[in-house]
């Protein structure tokens, strides 16, 4: 019944739906339904806290021609639809927020309004992105398939078929949490940008921490943060320096956050630099591993015969070949120094979820660094 039920979650995630006789996109769909959400949200909040509709609707179509000129000029540098929404967000708030100064308008209260319903808009972002398979996660015992639907889209070939971790629906759900929690900030009569610089600290700890779930490998990355952990530090750090300097109210426990990621990120990179291993399982080092498996299985070798062997970008040499009674043998090895029985282990499980899910499986100890996977693959 388990296995039924997953089944039919995976069908139902697709990347579009048809409609008049026409496809479309559940990203878009789920987008602009997200900003229209928003945009009410948005009036909504500022009729009850008795801010001017007039005032936030000028800050929303400031935000609003902001992000749009962003995402415009992105496409024309880049010469490639790039949807960073983090991006879009702050450049939205900072338009909203110069317009509203400019104009003599309350800008504090306006930005709560505001930056809580970026967050209820972003939350149907992220479900948009959980249909079309973009942002996903990583390899994981459980999650969501993705199929040659979402292939033929962009999404990684590699993957179809690999289990992720949801992450993007994990990332909503925060979201709109940090909406709901921003909205009762405003409504109970908090001083006027707490809950602005609540979702900024609240969100940027968030979406460091759900980075290092994130799987998808075409994304920037700087001394092994992604780049959207960088912003979110840079957006931490801002937000409680202008608490701490009396341009937002000052709340202690925001201070909390950034010191928990400050310490983090230290933590994170001290234990990198002793397992440098690690860098195996970067995002696109495992999808250069899965391309390599689907290679291997397209060429298999026949029973009784060497295997043939391939070499990642990082040193990791793979081979995969077809044994007697229904079993496949895997050998893991490192191309300049002796692998470790951990690493060996954990790319043991990662090769199972990439190519057997749930199969038994051994792993065992050879000559020079080599390790064995046994995978029985007879159904």
């Amino acid at each position: 019944m388990t296995a039924n039920l997953v089944r039919r979650f995976d069908a139902f995630i697709r990347p579009s739906f048809r409609l008049a006789g026409s496809s479309w996109p559940f990203y878009g769909l789920f987008v602009c339904t997200g900003i229209a959400a928003g945009v009410v949200f948005a009036l909504a909040l500022a009729w009850t806290s008795g801010l001017s509709l007039g005032t936030v609707g000028l800050g929303v179509f400031a935000g609003l021609l902001a992000a749009g000129a962003l995402a415009l000029a992105t496409e024309v540098f880049t010469g490639r639809e790039v949807y960073t929404f983090y991006h879009y967000q702050l450049a939205a708030l900072a338009a909203g927020g110069g317009a509203l100064a400019l104009l003599g308008r309350p800008v504090l209260p306006c930005l709560d309004v505001i930056g809580t319903a970026l967050g209820l808009v972003h939350a149907f972002g992220r479900l948009g992105c959980f249909m079309a398979g973009c942002c996903h996660g990583r390899p994981f015992r459980w999650g969501v398939c993705y199929g040659n639907e979402h292939a033929e889209q962009g999404f990684e070939r590699e993957l179809v078929g690999v289990r992720l971790f949801p992450i993007q629906a994990v990332e909503s759900l925060c979201l709109f949490a940090l909406a709901a929690g921003g909205a009762a900030l405003i409504v109970s009569g908090r001083p006027a940008g707490t809950a602005l610089a609540t979702y900024l600290v609240g969100y940027g700890a968030i979406r460091f921490g759900l980075e290092f779930a994130r799987g998808d490998a075409a994304r920037p990355y700087a001394l092994g943060f992604s780049e959207a952990q960088w912003t979110a530090g840079a957006v931490l750090t801002a937000t409680f320096a202008a608490e701490v300097a009396g341009l937002l109210p000052l709340v202690l426990w925001h201070g909390a956050a950034v010191a928990a990621v400050g310490l983090a990120a230290a933590g994170v990179t001290l234990h990198r630099r002793f397992r440098p291993a690690h860098r195996l399982f970067h995002p696109g080092h495992v999808s250069e591993i899965a391309r390599t498996l689907s290679g291997l299985a397209a060429w298999p070798s026949p029973p009784g015969q060497a295997p043939r062997v391939a070499c990642t970008s990082l040193g990791l040499r793979l081979s995969a070949g077809s044994l007697h009674h229904g079993r496949t043998h895997y050998s893991l090895s490192a191309q300049e120094a002796a692998m470790t029985e951990a690493t060996a282990r954990s790319l043991a499980a990662l090769i199972l979820r990439l190519r057997h899910p749930a199969a038994p499986s051994r792993l065992l100890p050879g000559n020079h660094g080599v390790f064995h996977l046994l995978v029985e693959t007879r159904s």
